[in-house]
């Protein structure tokens, strides 16, 4: 190789420099860095771009936006072409101009629901498994019934609920094959209903202004006193809007809900259902794409390596979408949500993203997982999806087998069902750090081999990030299933107190507190943590009169989140995978004793967890109350000190002074340069584009 280079620079050396093959490279001689012979100068330009502006076809913009980085028209959720003039899910609207629906609450057209199983269900062999879906939707098919109606062509087979009168079929599930037709019709009692709640369902004239066609028609049901003791029943009809309208009959625009991601789509475009139609020459999630690049001819591309600058994928709505979980299901569950947190804040962080794919050191998929699976459903189908697209759309991927990629997963137990062969050596951010190979429950639960073999996470290369904890600055009444939800000035008067005497805090009067169910017959809920803690208060008449300052309850209580503030230690176990337990004693000053064996808590790969946080093994739990006093006053001011140098890395709010988001990034900075120093196998050498 050194002969076939340059005097005086080895090709391991140019190869920083040089664009062309290695074997054979070459430079221009100009004004720079002086060559072995002293009378010439090599000088190289590198990281130089031209605007690149690939053309749609004329019509895109009119109800998409042109991706001029792809010359692709981005079109709204069901609408496909060139123009988006191709509807992917005809028979799944009420009407031309309703929005579609794949949910299965509400009955839809049969043909809709085959649409959808086309959508969501298709294997890898190109043929339709309602067994193997990507889709929350999509498995739930055959729970809901639909209906055809009588003599009409395909092109009037609309989803609006039928009126009485109606020539219809009804169906239980989907009537995919003609000759099982007559084996699935629906009783006639069985017509006309939701699933939950089980309701009768309406033509959409009974509701008020036809749910201005972006909704379905419901009729509520219940029960009144009628002043004499017996009961009278009532009934009215009221709308079920489509995501993306709400109100008494849809007609209200919703963007906050559906384009939850940035409402006003970045003041450059309209929210649609979830799709932002951005003015003309913007595109992307959230209109935050204008420019496209190409590298300059001669130049040599170097990613770059003295800050993190990420690169986010725009995908079709084919392939990720946040559509509804089913009709009327829009929200999510904010304990779900730091994933919607990080995307927020990552949209309009300049700093750190990029447009540019040839300068990025990392790249993002959107992939949306939460709102295909929900947080216990099968994900691996959908993630096998989106990896295939960007695969063959894309060749960034390849490169590395992924190893400078990252997505989320935010659902219970993940990692853990998502083989290695289909994730390759992406970046899994989770919120479950199980590393235990061996644990119990993945062969019990049959999770696949590989998982089994090399665990659910890898430290050196996944993250474990915080979950979303709320404080009380949402409408959500949680955390963590109890009665009272945290607040944040409580929080704030927590590590001012701790900052005044971090050694005095007479508040704190019970050593610790456990609250929460045991699922004595399931052990594998929480590793066996909590049949062992059970055994503990196996006689809690002997366990009050020994340890007076120890609260236990298997029921939720009023005062729980109070708690975390009066308590100096916090039992954290897991339970079906994360636990949050862990991000809240730690916003609110009180020290973790964690109980889970073999799982990395949030950000304990990036930050001193163990400076202000207690690990008990399983089998140390019949000498937790022993292990607990040994801690002094001292001890615990310490822990406190050293936990206030890092709370806020556990809370997303960002108006709060939250500092999640930063902390997710700096983990994954620290990932790529545990690329470049190989801490995980490279899939294969490729030294430009690792420099």
């Amino acid at each position: 190789m050194m002969s076939r280079c340059m005097r005086g620079f080895p090709c391991y050396i140019l190869l920083v420099l040089c664009s062309v093959d290695p074997m054979n490279c070459s430079l221009k001689k100009s004004a720079g860095i002086p060559t072995a012979d002293g009378n010439s100068v090599i000088s190289v330009e590198y990281n130089k771009f031209d605007v690149m502006k690939k053309a749609c076809a004329p019509g895109c913009e009119k109800n998409g936006n042109c991706n001029k980085e792809e010359g692709r028209c981005e079109c709204p959720w069901g609408k496909t072409g060139p123009t988006c003039s191709d509807d992917q899910l005809p028979n799944c609207r009420a009407s031309p101009s309703a929005p579609p629906s794949c949910g299965v609450n509400i009955p839809k057209n049969c043909h809709c629901y085959r649409q959808c199983a086309e959508l969501y269900c298709k294997a890898a062999s190109g043929q339709v498994d309602i067994n193997d879906c990507e889709h929350t939707l999509g498995m739930a098919l055959q729970a809901g019934t639909c209906f055809i109606y009588q003599g009409k062509a395909m092109a009037e087979q609309w989803s609006a609920i039928p009126r009485a009168t109606d020539a219809v079929d009804w169906y239980r599930a989907v009537p995919f094959h003609e000759d099982v037709q007559q084996q699935m019709k629906v009783p006639a009692e069985e017509t006309f209903m939701a699933l939950a709640p089980r309701v009768p369902v309406l033509h959409l004239s009974e509701c008020p202004d036809q749910c201005n066609n972006k909704g379905s028609c419901l009729k509520d049901v219940w029960s009144e006193d009628d002043g004499t003791g017996g009961q009278v029943q009532r009934s009215s009809a009221r709308c079920v809007c489509r995501k993306g309208w709400q109100g008494h009959n849809c007609s209200e625009p919703d963007p906050k809900e559906a384009c939850w991601f940035d409402p006003t789509c970045g003041g450059k475009g309209t929210c649609v259902a979830g799709f932002c139609h951005c003015q003309p020459g913007y595109w992307g999630l959230a209109c935050g794409r204008s420019s496209a690049w190409a590298p300059n001819k001669g130049s040599v591309v170097v990613p770059a390596r003295t800050k993190l600058r990420i690169y986010m994928y725009e995908l079709p709505w084919q392939v990720a979408f946040p559509a509804e979980f089913d009709d009327g299901l829009n929200g999510r569950d904010p304990l779900y949500t730091s994933y919607e947190h990080f995307l927020t804040r990552f949209l309009n962080d300049s700093e750190v993203r990029t447009e540019n794919p040839h300068e990025a050191n990392m790249f993002f998929i959107p992939m949306l997982a939460y709102f295909y699976s929900g947080n216990v459903l099968p994900y691996d189908a959908h993630v096998a999806k989106v990896i295939h697209y960007i695969k063959t759309t894309h060749p960034w991927w390849n490169r590395t087998n992924g190893g400078d990629h990252f997505f989320w997963l935010t659902s219970d137990r993940a990692p853990c069902g998502l083989r290695p062969s289909v994730s390759g050596r992406a970046i899994r951010v989770a919120h479950f750090g199980m590393s235990d190979q061996n644990h119990d429950w993945l062969h019990r639960e049959g999770m696949h081999k590989e998982v089994k073999e090399k665990g659910c996470v890898a430290a050196a290369r996944d993250i474990i990030a915080p979950p979303f904890v709320d404080l009380g600055n949402s409408s959500s009444e949680h955390p963590a299933d109890m009665e009272k939800p945290l607040k944040w000035q409580w929080v704030n008067e927590v590590w001012k107190s701790i900052a005044v005497g971090p050694s005095h805090q007479p508040n704190r009067t019970l050593l610790f507190f456990f609250v929460g169910s045991l699922r004595l017959d399931e052990e594998g809920y929480s590793g066996g943590v909590r049949q062992a803690v059970a055994k503990l208060f196996q006689n809690q008449d002997e366990v009050k009169q020994k340890h007076p300052d120890v609260f236990f309850s298997e029921q939720g209580v009023p005062n729980y989140a109070e708690l975390f503030m009066t308590s100096k230690f916090c039992i954290c176990p897991y339970g079906h995978g994360w636990g949050i337990r862990t991000s809240i004693a730690i916003l609110h000053g009180c020290i973790p004793v964690i109980l889970q064996d073999a799982v990395w808590q949030p950000l304990e790969a990036d930050l001193p967890l163990h400076e202000f946080s207690i690990r008990i093994s399983l089998t140390d739990i019949p000498h937790l109350f022993e292990a607990l006093r040994a801690y002094s006053d001292m001890d615990l001011a310490r822990m406190r000190v050293a936990m206030a140098k890092h709370y806020q890395s556990f809370m997303w709010q960002h108006e709060l002074g939250g500092r999640a988001y930063e902390a997710v990034l700096g983990a994954l900075h620290a990932r790529l340069v545990n690329q470049w120093a190989g801490f995980y196998r490279r899939h294969k050498r490729h030294r430009v584009m690792l420099l």
